[in-house]
């Protein structure tokens, strides 16, 4: 579901729409994946979701000289009532979806340790528009 849906759902009386925070390696706005135009659609896509109010984007600068999510990407959810739970992907095949406590903890501990070194999302955004402005000239 788009944003904008999820905004119009929420105004209306129906379930909020979840929170999401991402924190997005610099590196993936520069590296072409598909067109110029497929990339200018992406990041124009990540700008109007950053301007939404349950959602932070966050960047992680080339500058920050950070490994500590060089590993593979992962998702934490949480929702009430329930262990919460992480997606680690792996370049191979044994992505995988856990509710241990451990892997949880180490994976929320990793994704502060990230968040840590990013960009506040003003500047996060900011980024993504001067990136967006090269992929459009």
């Amino acid at each position: 579901m788009s944003s904008r849906g999820w905004n119009a759902r929420a105004s209306s009386g129906g379930p909020k729409p979840p929170l999401l925070w991402v924190v997005l390696d610099e590196a993936v706005l520069h590296r072409p994946i598909g067109s110029p135009a497929v990339m200018s659609a992406q990041l124009t896509r990540l700008l109007e979701a950053g301007r939404t109010p349950r959602t932070t984007i966050q960047v992680l600068p080339l500058s920050a000289c950070s490994t500590m999510g060089l590993a593979g990407g992962f998702a934490i959810a949480q929702a009430r009532g329930v262990f919460d739970t992480a997606y680690v992907e792996s370049a191979g095949i044994m992505s995988r979806v856990t509710e241990r406590p451990e892997d949880v903890s180490v994976l929320t501990y990793r994704y502060e340790g990230i968040r840590s070194e990013a960009l506040p999302q003003r500047e996060s955004l900011n980024v993504i528009k001067e990136t967006l402005q090269r992929w459009t000239n």
